[in-house]
C-alpha cells in the first residue's frame, strides 16, 4: 500500500483547541491530511475570518458543536478534549464515538483512559490516535515537529510542504517594517513594556518602522506607555493576517502572534522565560528565533527572569533596516 492512501478521498473534521497558537497547529495537520487527498473540514469560529487566506481548507465555525451529531459525517474525526467542562453523561457517549480520535497539547491526567483506546476509520484500527501532541516536552521539538511525528506514527503519514497560506496584500521590497506583540494570555510570561520600548527605539534608529500589537482592550494603556509608536489592535483574525503581510518581522512573547507569523513564513522573535528549546515556540519556517535567560534566579520562591533576556541580540540579529532609497535607484538604473 502507498504510504498514506488510505486516506485518499476519506472526509476528515479537525477540531483545535480555541486558542490561536494551538489553532495553527491544527492548521498543519489539516494540511497534512488535505496532502494525502483527504476532504478536510476544520472546524473554529477564530480563524474563519481569514478562510480566504486557506482556499484548500473548508473553515467552518465552531459554535455550539455536537460531536454525536458530527461524528456520522466523517470518516474520521479529530479534536480537542471538548466535553471537560461537560457532564459525565456527555463524556461516556462520546468515548462511544471510535471515528474520533481525542487530542491534548501535552500529558496531563483526565482520568479518562484515552491512551488506551483506538480510534477506526472504515473499520481500521489506528492505536495511538487518542494521546498528546507533546510526548515529551525535553525533547527539543517544536510543536510543528510534535503534530507530523503524531501523523506519521499514528496514520503513517508525511508532508514535505509548508502549510499553504495565500496573501492579498502586495508587499513592498525592501520591507522595513516590524511589529510587535508586547502581550500574551498569561501576565507572568510578558516581557516588560518599557523594555518592548526601549527596543523599538533602538530598531527605529536602524531604519526599522516599529507597529506595536494588542488585545483592543489594552489599546489605551500600551499607547499611553509608547506615545511615539502606533498601536495597532484588530476585530478578527483577517485584519491581523491582512496586517502582518506587510511585516519584515514579528517580535513577541511565548504568545499566538509569534505562531501566526511562522505559519504566513516571517521572520519571528520569540521571548520566553523558558529554555530556548521549548515545544511551544513557533516552528512553521527556519527563520524562527528564541531568546531565553542567559540565567534564572529563584527569589523567595519567585523566579527572576526578565532581567536576564538577552534583547540587544534582536537588532544585532536583524541588522539595519533595506535602504529603500538605494533599492528604488537600483531598481532605475
Amino acid at each position: 500500500m502507498v504510504q498514506g492512501s488510505s486516506f485518499k478521498d476519506l472526509s476528515v473534521a479537525i477540531i483545535p483547541y480555541p486558542a490561536l497558537g494551538d489553532v495553527t497547529i491544527g492548521l498543519r495537520l489539516a494540511w497534512i491530511f488535505r496532502y494525502a487527498g483527504s476532504r478536510v473540514c476544520f472546524y473554529s469560529s477564530l480563524i474563519w475570518s481569514a478562510r480566504e487566506y486557506f482556499p484548500w481548507l473548508d473553515i467552518l465555525p465552531d459554535e455550539n458543536l455536537s460531536l454525536p451529531d458530527l461524528s456520522p459525517k466523517y470518516d474520521l474525526l479529530i479534536g480537542h478534549i471538548i466535553w471537560s467542562s461537560q457532564s459525565d453523561e456527555l463524556a461516556a457517549d462520546c468515548l462511544q464515538l471510535n471515528n474520533i480520535a481525542y487530542l491534548k497539547s501535552k500529558n496531563s491526567k483526565n482520568g479518562l483512559g484515552l491512551d488506551k483506546r483506538n480510534t477506526f476509520v472504515r473499520g481500521r484500527s489506528y492505536p495511538g490516535a487518542n494521546r498528546p501532541i507533546c510526548l515529551d516536552s525535553k525533547a527539543g521539538l517544536s510543536m510543528v515537529q510534535w503534530i507530523d511525528k503524531y501523523a506519521h506514527e499514528v496514520f503513517d503519514l508525511d508532508c514535505p510542504e509548508p502549510v499553504p497560506v495565500h496573501s492579498f496584500v502586495s508587499r513592498e521590497s525592501p520591507n522595513t517594517k516590524v511589529a510587535i506583540f508586547p502581550t500574551s494570555a498569561l501576565a507572568k510570561k510578558d516581557y516588560p513594556l518599557r523594555a518592548w520600548l526601549w527596543l523599538a527605539n533602538r530598531l527605529t534608529k536602524d531604519g526599522w518602522t516599529v507597529d506595536f500589537v494588542c488585545l483592543p482592550k489594552e489599546q489605551a494603556a500600551i499607547q499611553k506607555v509608547c506615545a511615539n509608536f502606533a498601536v495597532r489592535s484588530f476585530p478578527n483574525i483577517k485584519e491581523l493576517m491582512d496586517y502582518l503581510s506587510d511585516r519584515a518581522a514579528v517580535i513577541s512573547n511565548d504568545s499566538g502572534g509569534g505562531h501566526l507569523a511562522s505559519l504566513m513564513g516571517k521572520k519571528t522573535f520569540t521571548i520566553t522565560r523558558r529554555k530556548g528549546s521549548f515545544s511551544w515556540r513557533p516552528g512553521f519556517n527556519e527563520l524562527n528565533y528564541v531568546l531565553a535567560p542567559l540565567i534564572g534566579l529563584k527569589l523567595f520562591g519567585c523566579y527572576i527572569w526578565r532581567p536576564f533576556i538577552p534583547i540587544w541580540r534582536i537588532p544585532a540579529r536583524l541588522g539595519k533596516a533595506p535602504d529603500k532609497s538605494s533599492a528604488y535607484r537600483h531598481q532605475q538604473l
